[in-house]
């Protein structure tokens, strides 16, 4: 079971977060937006790091 649910129940849940992925995985983007989206995720990654003990580390 997943979160008290049963697997069937949690991919019926799981439709439109799956749908948005398609469509963003789908979208055409400019050089410039992918370097924007990329600089995005790096500074994500560095945001939750910092909030991590040492030796806890996600991504770095």
């Amino acid at each position: 079971r997943h979160r008290g649910k049963t697997v069937e129940e949690q991919i019926k849940l799981n439709q439109p977060a799956l749908a948005w992925l398609r469509k963003r995985l789908e979208e055409e983007i400019t050089q410039e937006e992918a370097k924007i989206r990329q600089e995005d995720l790096e500074k994500f990654k560095q945001i939750l790091d910092s909030f991590r003990p040492e030796g806890s580390k996600l991504y770095s």
